[in-house]
């Protein structure tokens, strides 16, 4: 219970949040999904996004081996083309919540960036997601200017 009420100023903080969050306003990858250009040749493409709303007030920075390749946009996405390697990516919110890619040429790479929230306070952890489960999710999602 005690957790459980020291949590609270944190969902109130979410909620009033949410009430602001202002969604990327480029196209949705559904209208888009066809017109992006190709990959460069012999490059994998990843394709980062957000779906949700919660934690809205933090966009933060999403790196990609330590370079900044975009923005945590509330309901937005963006892609990075990239030669075959390993890649690490994260939002810079804690250090154990990073995803690993080993990208291979041709490859496309789904990453969603999923809300959460501890007394610290808010975290955008990035996931890797199979692109099937990834192609619903990301549909609404509008692309991002980097």
């Amino acid at each position: 219970m005690k957790k459980l009420i020291s949590l609270l100023p944190i969902a109130l903080l979410v909620a009033f949040a949410a009430g602001c969050a202002s969604p990327a306003s480029g196209p949705t990858y559904s209208e888009s999904k066809n017109t992006l250009p190709a990959p460069n040749p012999g490059s994998g493409r990843i394709f980062i996004y957000r779906t949700d709303i919660l934690g809205s007030i933090s966009e933060p920075p999403v790196r990609v081996n330590g370079d900044e390749a975009g923005t945590a946009r509330v309901r937005g996405f963006f892609y990075v083309d990239l030669a075959p390697g390993r890649y690490r990516i994260d939002t810079g919110s804690k250090d154990e919540n990073v995803v690993r890619v080993n990208l291979a040429r041709g490859q496309v790479v789904y990453v969603r960036l999923e809300f959460s929230a501890d007394p610290f306070g808010i975290n955008l952890d990035p996931a890797i997601v199979d692109a099937d489960t990834a192609q619903g999710q990301i549909a609404d999602c509008r692309l991002t200017r980097r």
